[in-house]
């Protein structure tokens, strides 16, 4: 726990108990809207330094586009295409950007293996199956499509 944390729930236990003092309902109320605080508080500690990689084939199939979709820059990117047996590197791609790679031809179906590394080091690795001929997944379609579902 950090600094800032600590400070956060000593303070929170002193205001509970000034409250508590002038009522007891009152001070119920304080400490559970300190317990939602500090727990805000470490959930935010804890989703820091997360890059998250996102990869796909363009339209015309002739470029793989990476990007990193996460809240850190992820470094020491390593992109394996699976059939192919193309292999490259990045060095270092920053939050909500993209880097594309040309291939020299259109290609249908890909596995891509992307490892890639956070700012405290942490090895993080992701698989990806593209296709061409497939749709990309989309997570609002409806299962039964109704009322004219965009095509």
């Amino acid at each position: 726990m950090d600094r800032t944390t600590k400070m956060l729930i000593l303070v929170s236990i002193l205001v509970t108990l000034i409250a508590a003092i002038i009522n007891q309902y009152l001070g119920g109320i304080v400490v559970m809207i300190a317990i939602v605080v500090v727990m805000a508080r470490l959930i935010m500690d804890d989703s820091t330094s997360l890059p998250e990689i996102d990869a796909r084939l363009r339209e015309d199939a002739k470029e793989i586009v990476i990007k990193n979709t996460g809240n850190s820059p992820a470094e020491k990117i390593h992109v394996a295409l699976g059939p192919l047996n193309l292999e490259y590197d990045i060095a270092s791609l920053p939050a909500d950007t993209t880097h594309e790679y040309p291939l020299s031809s259109m290609i249908s179906e890909v596995r891509l293996v992307v490892q890639f590394e956070n700012d405290k080091a942490e090895l993080f690795s992701r698989t990806f199956d593209l296709s061409a001929l497939k749709p990309e997944y989309d997570p609002f379609r409806p299962m039964i499509p109704l009322f004219r579902w965009k095509k």
